[in-house]
């Protein structure tokens, strides 16, 4: 039996083989242009001078912001003044996940800190405030002299 191809096809009366191959093959190249224009994509930015790295940092923040709003873990509300500025807010389908990865911090903290007495511990989360307020002092001072 000769199968012309034609725009339509019957998926009811078509053999399986020929409906394999008429519906794959464009979705596996177009999978294929999409993952070599990616590829192509963060070769040129990571060779950015000087911006580069951070280029491909905004990416992959983008593509993880994307994947969330795609699974409603987060919504985009845009902010009330500035209609360029989207809020990312928490939904309850991102609290079993949030449960399930501070129960994973949980014993990691118990792995590393075990035998650690309590005052040695309080001790460096104390230094952590001190350097991370100097960063924050440091950052806000480069902000006022742009």
């Amino acid at each position: 039996m000769k199968l012309k191809m034609s725009k339509e096809v019957d998926l009811g009366k078509e053999p399986i083989g020929h409906l394999l191959f008429v519906l794959a093959v464009p979705s596996i190249i177009s999978q294929v242009v999409n993952a070599l224009y990616n590829m192509v994509d963060r070769m040129y930015i990571g060779h950015i001078p000087g911006e580069g790295a951070a280029a491909l940092t905004g990416l992959g923040v983008c593509r993880s912001v994307d994947a969330l709003l795609g699974k409603e873990m987060i919504i985009s509300v845009a902010d009330d003044h500035d209609k360029r500025v989207q809020h990312l807010k928490l939904t309850e389908h991102a609290l079993p996940v949030i449960e399930q990865l501070g129960g994973i911090k949980r014993k990691i903290d118990q792995e590393i800190l075990e035998g650690i007495p309590e005052e040695d511990i309080a001790n460096m989360a104390n230094t952590m405030e001190k350097i991370f307020a100097r960063f924050e002092e440091r950052a806000k001072g480069k902000e006022s002299s742009l």
